[in-house]
C-alpha cells in the first residue's frame, strides 16, 4: 500500500506518518475480511435502538433488537454476516458467540476505527457479575463492537478454548473497544487459543487488556496482537501464570499509560517487535528484565521506549 502523509503531519512528520500507517492497515484488513466472505452468506440486522427481537432481522425495517437474536439467526459455516447499529446494548446473559465462520460486526463508519465500539457496546446489566458479557467458543469474525462486563475476577471478553474440538482458535477481533467500565480485570481473556488475531483495538483501565492464559489441556500459541491501544492499564498484554504461551506475536503496539507485558517470569515463546512504549526498556516496561525473558524463550526486536 502506498504511504500517504496526514494532511497536519507536515514533512517529516514520522506521528502523522505512523498513525496514518496504522488507519490504513485497518482499513485494509476489513475491506481484506469483506472481500473474503462467503458470497452465499446471509446478512442479518440489529437495531438496539429501534430493533423488535420479534422481528425476522432480515432487513434494517425488520431488525433484531439484541445482538443474541442477530447471531441465532446464522448458520454455521455459510459465511453469514451480522451487522449491529449503534446503541447500547445492555444484557443480562453472556452474548455467545458461538457460530463457526460468521462476522458480526459495526454497521456504521462514521465514527473513527478505534472508537467504532464505543457506540456500539454490549454492556453487562446489573445483574450479570459472574461472567464475562461475551463468550467466543467458535472461530468468528468480530468487527467494530465493544465490551463491557462487571466481571471483577475475569474479562469483558472470554475466548474459551475449554469445550469439545474448539480450543479457543481462529479468531479475528478487529477494531473492537474494551472500555473497563465495570472494573474487570482482563478485556480479552483466552482459554489456551490458538491462531487468533487481535488487531487494533483499543483497551482501557483493565489490570491487564489481553491475557492468554491456558485450557485443562492446551496452552496458547501462535495468537497476533497488532496495531492495539492500552491506556490506563497495568499491562497491556499478561501471560497467566498457569500458561505456558508459544509462538506468540506482538507487533506495533502502543502504550501510552501502561507499562508492557507481565510475563509473569515464566517460560514463553513468542516475538515482541515494534511495539512503541512510554516506560524505560527492562522493568521499566516488562516484570522482568529483557534477558530474563529472552532465557525463558521470547525474542524482542526493534522495539521503542521512553527517551
Amino acid at each position: 500500500m502506498a504511504r500517504k502523509i496526514l494532511p497536519w503531519g507536515g514533512p517529516g512528520d514520522y506521528i502523522g506518518e505512523m498513525c496514518n500507517d496504522n488507519f490504513e492497515e485497518l482499513y485494509a484488513d476489513q475491506a481484506e475480511l469483506e472481500r473474503n466472505l462467503t458470497p452465499s452468506g446471509l446478512s442479518f440486522f440489529v437495531d438496539p435502538t429501534n430493533g423488535d427481537d420479534d422481528n425476522d432481522g432480515t432487513t434494517w425495517a425488520l431488525a433484531k433488537k439484541t445482538p443474541q437474536a442477530g447471531i441465532d439467526l446464522t448458520v454455521a459455516d455459510r459465511g453469514d454476516t451480522v451487522w449491529i447499529r449503534k446503541g447500547t446494548m445492555t444484557v443480562t446473559t453472556a452474548v455467545l458467540f458461538n457460530k463457526a465462520g460468521i462476522t458480526v460486526r459495526f454497521a456504521d463508519y462514521g465514527v473513527s476505527p478505534y472508537d467504532q465500539g464505543e457506540k456500539a457496546t454490549i454492556w453487562a446489566a446489573a445483574s450479570l457479575t459472574t461472567t464475562a458479557v461475551a463468550i467466543v467458543s467458535a472461530p468468528c469474525r468480530i468487527i467494530g463492537l465493544g465490551f463491557s462486563s462487571r466481571f471483577t475476577t475475569g474479562s469483558a471478553l472470554l475466548i474459551d478454548g475449554e469445550g469439545g474440538g474448539f480450543v479457543g482458535g481462529f479468531c479475528d477481533i478487529l477494531g473492537c473497544r474494551f472500555p473497563g467500565w465495570g472494573s474487570e480485570l482482563y478485556g480479552i481473556l483466552t482459554e489456551a487459543g490458538t491462531y487468533n488475531r487481535i488487531a487494533s483495538c483499543d483497551f482501557e483501565g483493565f489490570t491487564a487488556g489481553i491475557a492468554f492464559g491456558p485450557s485443562v489441556s492446551n496452552n496458547p500459541t501462535d495468537n497476533i496482537v497488532e496495531n492495539c491501544v492500552f491506556k490506563t492499564c497495568t499491562y497491556g498484554i499478561e501471560h497467566l501464570a498457569s500458561g505456558t504461551p508459544q509462538k506468540q506475536l506482538y507487533r506495533r503496539n502502543w502504550f501510552p499509560s501502561a507499562k508492557g507485558i507481565n510475563f509473569n517470569d515464566v517460560d514463553a515463546t513468542g516475538l515482541v517487535a515494534d511495539n512503541f512504549f512510554s516506560t524505560a526498556t527492562g522493568t521499566g516496561t516488562y516484570d522482568i528484565a529483557v534477558a530474563a525473558a529472552q532465557v525463558h524463550g521470547m525474542e524482542f526486536s526493534g522495539n521503542h521506549y521512553s527517551e
